[in-house]
């Protein structure tokens, strides 16, 4: 789940009536460096009520997520600093072939905070999350 501006929400789910069970969510990775509060819920219970939340108050509210990680994982790695200044990106292969992508002198991480640079190779239908960082 990212998101790429300070207004953007990782996860959005919108409930219109009570009681529903919309399946199960697990082991995903939420990036929104701008804010904490990147999940909304919006609902209906008497009125409509919208929720901005945090990851844990998520996991509370709906009992899912208990092993997916938040941006702030990255912190973790002491080799890295996230650069806020540039833009992340999302690289993707809508090809049969496999692609290679130069990213020329720009240094970036994956969100399981493995270090990105030079040339990327795109599987068939591969895709990446490019986040600027130094290390």
């Amino acid at each position: 789940m990212f998101a790429t501006d300070a207004q953007q929400k990782t996860f959005f789910l919108a409930i219109n009536y009570d009681d529903v069970h919309f399946g199960q969510s697990d082991r995903n990775y939420f990036y929104n460096p701008y804010r904490y509060s990147h999940i909304l819920v919006s609902r209906y219970s008497g009125g409509t009520v919208q929720d901005d939340l945090t990851l844990q108050r998520w996991r509370t509210l709906s009992g899912c997520d208990a092993n997916s990680k938040e941006f702030s994982y990255l912190d973790q790695f002491e080799d890295i600093t996230i650069d806020l200044r540039k833009e992340s990106r999302i690289i993707y292969n809508t090809s049969l072939d496999v692609i290679s992508i130069d990213l020329e002198s720009d240094k970036y991480c994956d969100v399981q905070g493995n270090k990105i640079h030079g040339k990327v190779t795109l599987q068939p239908f591969e895709s990446k999350i490019l986040i600027p960082c130094d290390f």
